[in-house]
């Protein structure tokens, strides 16, 4: 009689054998046999327990709700072979520099494929794998006004939510209404060989703000953003508005700082700035992130991370799409903000567990400014001293060297610039979307971003270069080099005495760089 094996038992069984396995151990599986691939490849359940689901590559515009079961399998693997180079200290990207023409700002969109361009009031949704050294003659979108902020959401069938943030200066905001506008996208399919395809736009929908937006994000269908502070302001009130752009109602939000009692800091000469606002849907709350910066003459200490998190108010202030009308009676009274949970910037925590326990809600994730240290930041269920459960610091890296960088699908701290290591190689940390490992990958810098050697003393080329963006899924990294070269010179009159006999000529130029593994 033959012995029991995996190939042999029943789907269920299977089922509940591969429940919580990674990736790398199902697909791994799926190619032991015929009977077990046709299994992994028609069972979605399989994949929905995964524990590193979310590290699955999905194009421009997927989730995971929207894409074919039958897609999973080679989705999967592709997944692993990136992990692989990833992991790999041998593995060399394919390196290729970009033309981003004079653009304000510029962001990679989730599927690592495009990337969003915004200048004054025009915004472009651009291919990577156009050559062209300049934009498209017509912009994507042509906002009314300087476009502040943006945030991106993925909808499923290649299409995206696009949000846009729009402000006018502080002393036309009383005559200009500022605005958010929202953007339904549908992008070409990936495997289209015409890199100049354009997304198309289905609609677009605005809506009147009552101050300038300088931070947005997106939770379907919610839309979450953070104004401005107020100008010379040291402890500046939370500021926001929350929209369900479906149901068309939104609500508007203030809120005082915490008291100094609970942040343990001195009130004097404390400062405190709001940076962003997030809404967890699994745990039904808003996630504020703000720096405290503490005037110290002597020591100047760095500025501290706080992490609050509120309760979610009630949307019930109808909204209009009418953002050119005047000054509608949305957001007239602002509604006080409840907070539940507060996290100080650790000085020291536990190291993280992974993969993480079912107890810990993961929250965020942020890095000291010294760059030194990286935490994960999560909420402990469990927690016997409180009802609502526990904010909970991990340490996931502490840093040795001026060369490693920390990042994670929530951050990558460009604060720290990595000059020209061992080996022209950088080091950098980062945690995978389903926080289920800490990686580290060396990354080789630019060969022509390398300064050349020169034999005049006199001649100084320098360069530092910034990790801008990671999308770990697809194995992308974006990187910027600033060059800085300084000349000495005789002075044709050595006799001009302002000038003395020579002059320093300095001047900086940047690139920038697609990193794909």
């Amino acid at each position: 009689m033959m012995a029991p094996n995996l190939d042999t038992l029943a789907v269920e069984l299977i089922a509940e054998i591969l429940k919580g396995a990674d990736l790398r151990t199902i697909s791994s599986i799926g190619l032991t046999s015929r009977r077990l691939y046709h299994i992994v490849k028609t069972n979605r359940k399989l994949w929905t327990d995964a524990c590193d689901i979310l590290d699955l590559p999905l194009q421009t515009g997927e989730i995971f709700a929207t894409i074919p079961t039958e897609s999973i399998l080679p989705l999967a693997l592709r997944a692993v072979s990136i992990q692989t180079r990833l992991e790999n200290p041998a593995s060399i990207p394919r390196i290729r520099r970009i033309h981003l023409g004079f653009i304000s700002s510029w962001k990679l969109l989730p599927g690592g494929e495009w990337r969003l361009c915004t200048q004054d009031n025009n915004l472009w949704v651009v291919n990577n794998k156009e050559e062209s050294k300049a934009l498209p003659a017509v912009a994507t979108f042509v906002a009314p006004s300087t476009i502040r902020c943006s945030a991106f959401e993925a909808l499923g069938n290649r299409e995206m939510r696009l949000a846009v943030g729009i402000g006018v200066d502080r002393d036309r905001e009383e005559t200009d209404r500022p605005q958010v506008s929202i953007i339904h996208l549908r992008f070409p399919v990936q495997d289209s060989s015409q890199a100049r395809d354009r997304p198309l736009v289905i609609s677009v929908k605005s809506y009147s703000l009552p101050a300038t937006p300088s931070f947005v994000s997106l939770c379907r269908p919610l839309v979450l953003l953070k104004f401005r502070d107020t100008a010379g302001v040291r402890l500046a009130s939370f500021r926001a508005a929350i929209l369900d752009c479906e149901a068309n109602v939104g609500v508007h939000l203030e809120a005082q700082p915490p008291t100094f009692e609970e942040v343990r800091l001195p009130r004097q000469g404390t400062s405190w700035e709001w940076l962003q606002v997030h809404f967890h849907p699994v745990l039904q709350k808003l996630v504020l992130r703000a720096e405290i910066r503490v005037d110290a003459y002597a020591t100047n200490p760095p500025p501290q991370t706080v992490v609050v998190l509120a309760d979610m108010p009630t949307l019930s202030q109808p909204i209009e799409v009418a953002p050119n009308t005047a000054a509608p009676n949305l957001f007239q009274t602002p509604e006080p903000l409840t907070f539940t949970h507060m996290h100080l910037e650790a000085i020291s925590a536990p190291p993280l567990p992974l993969p993480l326990p079912s107890r810990y809600v993961s929250i965020t994730e942020y890095a000291t400014n010294d760059a030194q240290e990286f935490f994960s930041l999560c909420l402990d269920t469990d927690a016997p001293t409180s009802h609502d459960g526990e904010l909970v610091a991990f340490l996931v890296h502490r840093a040795y060297n001026d060369c490693t960088h920390l990042c994670s699908s929530d951050i990558c701290h460009n604060s720290s610039r990595f000059q020209e290591a061992i080996d022209r190689q950088a080091v950098v940390t980062y945690v995978n979307r389903a926080f289920t490992r800490v990686s580290r990958l060396m990354i080789p810098l630019p060969p022509e971003a390398l300064p050349k050697s020169t034999q005049d003393p006199e001649k100084k080329l320098s360069f530092e270069s910034t990790l801008l963006e990671v999308e770990m899924n697809h194995g992308v990294l974006s990187m910027s080099v600033i060059w800085s070269h300084r000349a000495v010179r005789e002075s044709a009159d050595s006799g001009r005495a302002f000038f003395g006999p020579r002059t320093h000529a300095t001047w900086s130029f940047s690139s920038f760089y697609l990193l794909q593994y």
